[in-house]
């Protein structure tokens, strides 16, 4: 009889033991699982005119492609899927331009867009006003696709620091319409809440260093669309990226 109480106590007992290790591991917290970063790979396409189509230097050395390259540097997955820009374009043969400009922008999936237009709306004499209510054509195109912390605006570059743009400047009027024109890239971009990149005082530094001017005396060499390249880049990268620190 005894034997059969010790053996019917060490069942019990070992019951107990095996319930409470069972319970206590139901109750220990579980490890989180582990998220699987997603790819995110920037789509990007490239607006304008002569500038954004690097006139005068291979084309693979200009600031589109430059910028293409310093985001995937610095570990932000870029394509340049496309550049839709002429040499001599102003904002309105962009805007005439437009519905193939969107379809681009559409049909490649873009979700970055820069825009650089305007030297030749002032080398052509345009009006600020004139200049004004076309880029507000163009960004509504724009804003219609894509979202507008997807968009960048570029300032035009001092035209006239190069030895050839200098002959453009027939009058003080040009410089100053140069001056307008910038200032109101810079107020259509704030009102509009779209990111604005001012290189013009950043160009004129070609007036001195022969070596930031392509060979056709014109426009700016693969060297200082590097410079705005990286006048660009922490912008771009925070814009992109909002949680990425600047490296």
């Amino acid at each position: 009889m005894q034997k059969v109480i010790l053996l019917l106590l060490v069942t019990v007992l070992v019951s107990g033991v095996f319930v409470f290790l069972w319970i206590r591991t139901f109750r220990m917290p579980q490890p989180a699982p582990v998220e699987t970063p997603t790819t995110f790979t920037v789509r990007y396409v490239a607006l304008g005119d002569s500038y954004t189509a690097a006139e005068g230097i291979d084309p693979a050395q200009g600031w589109p492609q430059q910028l293409s390259e310093a985001l995937n540097e610095h570990g932000i997955p870029t394509e340049l899927v496309a550049t839709v820009a002429q040499s001599g374009w102003t904002t309105t043969d962009l805007i005439r331009n437009g519905k193939s400009s969107l379809a681009t922008i559409v049909n490649s999936e873009a979700n970055f867009v820069t825009l650089m237009i305007g030297a030749n709306d002032g080398v052509q004499g345009a009006s600020p006003a004139r200049f004004h209510d076309n880029l507000e054509i163009l960004l509504d195109q724009l804003l219609s696709v894509v979202g507008k912390e997807q968009v960048i605006l570029v300032t035009i570059p001092d035209f006239f620091a190069t030895p050839v743009g200098a002959s453009y400047a027939s009058s003080p009027q040009a410089q100053q319409r140069l001056a307008d024109f910038n200032k109101i890239i810079k107020t259509v971009g704030e009102n509009r809440g779209v990111l604005v990149v001012d290189v013009y005082e950043l160009s004129q530094e070609m007036r001195k260093d022969a070596t930031l001017v392509a060979d056709d005396g014109l426009h700016p060499s693969a060297t200082e669309y590097g410079k705005w390249v990286k006048l660009m880049l922490p912008e771009v990268k925070k814009l992109l990226q909002p949680d990425t620190t600047n490296e």
